[in-house]
């Protein structure tokens, strides 16, 4: 039976035991960890700035000017998009647009489908008539 090297216990046999690239396996093993990145901000102070928590002053010390001056260019331009509204013109040209009347309900398809059938069914019934006329006078 095989042992593998993640087996082995108290570290015995590592020290001798190479990879392909130089390394040892415990060197090899040390890379493979996961370490918590501390250099990853983590925006609090910007976060509780947009939530309306802290003061702008602050949230500008501890975030830095290029953030907040980009938050705030986005939150005036949502402003002037919500307050925008379309042209009277615009409006004008879609009511006028619109019929003065309100559209009868349309016949749906079973309607016209009814009146082909009943058609289909005379023809059909005029066909197999004859058809017996022509046996019996044969």
């Amino acid at each position: 039976m095989r042992r593998d090297d993640a087996e082995l216990a108290g570290g015995e046999g590592e020290s001798n035991v190479r990879k392909p690239h130089g390394k040892t396996v415990r060197e090899s093993r040390v890379m493979d960890r996961e370490v918590p990145l501390s250099s990853v901000p983590d925006h609090a102070a910007l976060h509780d700035w947009l939530d309306g928590e802290i003061e702008q002053s602050r949230a500008r010390d501890a975030e830095g000017t290029p953030q907040i001056d980009l938050w705030t260019r986005i939150n005036a331009e949502t402003e002037m998009l919500r307050r925008r509204t379309t042209p009277i013109y615009v409006q004008k040209a879609i009511m006028s647009a619109l019929p003065d009347e309100t559209p009868s309900a349309s016949r749906g398809l079973w309607t016209r489908a009814t009146k082909s059938r009943k058609t289909v069914l005379v023809v059909s019934a005029a066909v197999a008539a004859a058809a017996l006329a022509v046996r019996f006078l044969l």
